[in-house]
């Protein structure tokens, strides 16, 4: 989970736009300004969430006083405090490798996922803005192996994926309560999606939406499947939407998003238009509904961008 995704990008400037900062909507001709450069952190894979203070929150891949990673705070005007240094206790059981953005609960905390734990197979913790840690939940391999992304829940609890372990060992979909407990609602099987390595969109509707990585119906995609989007209830009921083909892209790292109009949207990294520059593709902008009606918005090429992971 966390090998074949890290080192993709290292980051060691941290730079917003002055509307974000200020709370406000993105409009054309932004400013970007760097507000601080990281000393003591690495691999800023994972987007920024701002906490209620104000400040923003985030985690580094690696660095930090164990070079295992670190969780961080900085203000709008660019101090930088690591609220946690990774594999600080024996044997790495407080996580280490922190892939994935936060998330913030009303309750207050920050939740995230990393590697390590008692059993090696991954952790959920939470951090407060101070820095108060805590793993909630080391995973043992039938519960999952290899978390990977959180999303708060209307109902007070956290759902994500781990891209392997499970029964089956195609990964897993689970219900996390704020004390620690895990409970799988679903095991990927291959045939209908493996290796979800994104968070999940809660929609308007309460269902949850995501994509996996592999798995699928459709080999087109250097002679493996090429992944799928899906929908699934918060008891555990799970639909496939879409299955990719090569045209369509593959390698969706990216979680979907829902727009107003209640449409969602998603990223994937390869497949869509083939040239020189790309020559497995450069992936994908695409939009499926809630009853699974999918179409491509843009197929990027190299002089637009793409091969976008965006997690």
């Amino acid at each position: 989970m966390i090998a074949k995704k890290a080192g993709r990008f290292a980051c060691a400037l941290l730079a917003v736009m002055v509307s974000v900062v200020a709370g406000g909507s993105l409009v054309p001709a932004q400013t970007l300004v760097s507000i601080g450069v990281f000393t003591n952190g690495d691999n800023n894979f994972s987007s920024l969430i701002q906490g209620r203070d104000g400040a923003f929150y985030g985690t580094s891949l690696v660095g930090a006083s164990r070079n295992d990673g670190s969780v961080f705070k900085v203000t709008t005007s660019g101090t930088i405090t690591t609220l946690h240094s990774f594999c600080s206790q024996s044997n790495c059981v407080d996580g280490y490798l922190p892939y994935g953005p936060l998330v913030l609960g009303t309750d207050g905390y920050f939740y995230g996922v990393a590697a390590g734990g008692t059993a090696n197979m991954g952790v959920i913790y939470r951090i407060s803005s101070t820095g108060s840690y805590k793993v909630i939940h080391s995973f043992l391999g039938s519960d999952g192996h290899g978390p990977d992304g959180l999303v708060w829940a209307s109902d007070g609890n956290l759902y994500g994926v781990t891209t392997i372990g499970g029964s089956l060992g195609y990964g897993t979909i689970f219900k996390a309560t704020t004390s620690g407990v895990v409970t799988t609602l679903h095991n990927f099987d291959f045939t209908h999606g493996s290796d979800p390595s994104a968070a999940m969109a809660q929609g308007s509707d309460n269902n949850f939406y995501g994509t996996t990585a592999q798995g699928g119906t459709d080999n087109s995609c250097l002679g493996q499947p090429c992944g799928i989007v899906f929908k699934m209830t918060p008891s555990g009921s799970f639909t496939v939407l879409h299955n990719f083909n090569v045209n369509q892209g593959f390698d969706t790292f990216a979680p979907v998003v829902q727009a107003a109009n209640g449409t969602f949207y998603g990223l994937t990294q390869l497949g869509g238009l083939v040239n020189a520059s790309c020559p497995n593709g450069c992936g994908t902008l695409y939009s499926i509904t809630s009853n699974g009606t999918f179409q491509i918005v843009h197929k990027f090429q190299h002089s637009d961008g793409g091969n976008s992971p965006a997690h």
